[in-house]
């Protein structure tokens, strides 16, 4: 699978409106075309299909949870098949186009 259309940075999204009064505070972003939702046992979890990994989002119910464990067999099983923790925040695991430390230097140079 091709690393095509990643964002750089840290997450898997880049913004495309900076929230301000005048449109109602939003942020709008556009998402890593990798980056997706999808059921579990009717749970619903993220997914990044460039890994091919998936994470528990953070405001799963216990009910939920129990959910995974009964068809997982345990907590510990859920966690492995689901190993993505920071996906929920979209926040990027997959280590792609994260800026070396040469250009993050360069840039807090120029904006110091």
């Amino acid at each position: 699978m091709t690393n095509k259309g990643i964002p750089k940075g840290p997450y898997c999204y880049t913004p495309k409106q900076t929230p301000c009064k005048e449109n109602g505070w939003v942020y709008e972003v556009n998402m890593c075309p990798h980056f997706n939702t999808i059921e579990d046992d009717g749970v619903v979890v993220v997914r990044c299909e460039y890994l091919k990994e998936n994470g528990l989002t953070n405001d799963m119910t216990d009910e939920e949870f129990k959910i995974l464990v009964k068809k997982y067999g345990s907590e510990d099983e859920v966690f492995d098949a689901h190993p993505l923790f920071l996906l929920w925040d979209s926040v990027k695991e997959c280590g792609e186009n994260w800026p070396d430390e040469e250009e993050e230097n360069a840039k807090n140079e120029t904006d110091n």
